[in-house]
């Protein structure tokens, strides 16, 4: 994993910009567009701050299984992000 990816974050540990991986087509996903992270439960006040106003957050794919949903929870995010549950 690339350094310079990372997004720091007082929260996640793992937040992370896709941008300049190349798709199948041999194409690049653009930077600041496409971002994955662990569990979000444990975003602070100015993490969602962050993610809202100066990356532009607007929809939130969470991929994990119900129990992990349950357990953990979605996290601080709230309108006008769009939270999509998707396991």
């Amino acid at each position: 994993m690339s350094e310079d990816r990372l997004v720091p974050l007082e929260g996640p540990a793992n937040f992370r910009d896709l941008g300049g991986h190349v798709t199948g087509d041999g194409r690049a996903v653009r930077t600041g567009r496409v971002f994955r992270s662990d569990s979000l439960s444990g975003l602070t006040a100015t993490d969602v701050e962050r993610l809202r106003h100066d990356l532009g957050i607007r929809t939130v794919i969470d991929l994990r299984a119900p129990p992990e949903v349950e357990d953990f929870g979605r996290g601080p995010t709230a309108a006008p992000v769009r939270p999509l549950h998707i396991p």
